[in-house]
């Protein structure tokens, strides 16, 4: 597919270039459902919400609510273990597919449906959410629906986020090399998804301070996708924030490492609130 691309980008005006990678944009392979998941999800609640229902949703425990959120091309069960673990610490933790991704339904997914669908699920609910949670760009976006949905919680975990929408511009750079001209457009469109323009985004806009809250980064120095040192920057800007970094546990696994779901569980509970 990416050589096709590639011959694409070379005999292609621009303005149709970008046209066809807009359209590809939003399409990804949906990631399959594993035993695991189906183990992970006999223990929950399913529900629905967004519109006409079609976006899945899986609750475990009660308590006060976290929301997590998985990045893009993944699924909700990604996120399982880490629920399953708060939620047997006295948390009510939800995950859920985003719409184009596991069992929700669309074709198409974007960043700009990240931000909605997280706002959409924590209407659904109807409570006040103590803690977010995103993986990937999915804590980017979450991150980014604060201004551009008005989401708010006390706390806020990251787990390998970028601090900007690079990935899929290295991507198009890299596989299928396409014009700075259709490059610059491919920016605009990623940074208007997220509310912001790619010269505001690239520098944090989406994570502004904005007086809201803790925050815990978690990245890992051998995340093949995301730099480490995102977490660094994007800690500079939060005065009530505490970064960890792992090793060997790249970008997925890092999801279910024991050190890593008990990090984010000490970091949550209320006892620890005043303590960063």
């Amino acid at each position: 597919m990416y050589g096709l691309m590639r011959t694409a980008g070379r005999v292609l005006p621009d303005r149709l270039m970008f046209l066809v990678m807009k359209n590809l944009a939003g399409i990804n392979p949906r990631m399959p459902l594993k035993d695991r998941d189906r183990a992970a999800l006999a223990e929950s609640k399913r529900l629905t919400f967004g519109p006409r229902g079609r976006n899945v949703a899986w609750s475990w425990g009660a308590g006060p609510l976290i929301i997590c959120m998985h990045g893009w091309a993944g699924r909700g069960t990604q996120m399982a273990p880490l629920a399953m673990h708060l939620a047997a610490s006295g948390f009510q933790a939800v995950v859920f597919d985003v719409t184009g991704h596991g069992e929700s339904g669309g074709r198409r997914t974007s960043f700009e449906l990240f931000t909605e669908d997280v706002a959409a699920l924590t209407r659904r609910l109807g409570r006040d959410v103590y803690a977010y949670v995103g993986h990937s760009a999915g804590g980017m976006c979450l991150m980014a629906a604060r201004a551009t949905q008005g989401i708010r919680a006390d706390n806020y975990v990251l787990i390998s986020a970028p601090r900007f929408p690079y990935p899929p511009v290295r991507t198009i750079r890299k596989l299928i090399g396409v014009s700075d001209r259709v490059l610059d457009r491919c920016k605009e469109l990623f940074s208007a998804q997220l509310g912001s323009t790619w010269h505001d985004i690239s520098q944090g806009a989406a994570y502004a301070y904005r007086d809201q809250g803790r925050l815990l980064l978690i990245y890992d120095h051998d995340d093949p996708e995301i730099h480490h040192s995102d977490g660094d920057k994007i800690a500079a800007g939060w005065p009530a924030s505490k970064l960890i970094k792992t090793r060997e546990l790249g970008h997925h696994r890092i999801l279910w490492a024991p050190d890593v779901l008990d990090n984010v569980t000490a970091f949550l509970q209320p006892a620890q609130v005043q303590g960063v």
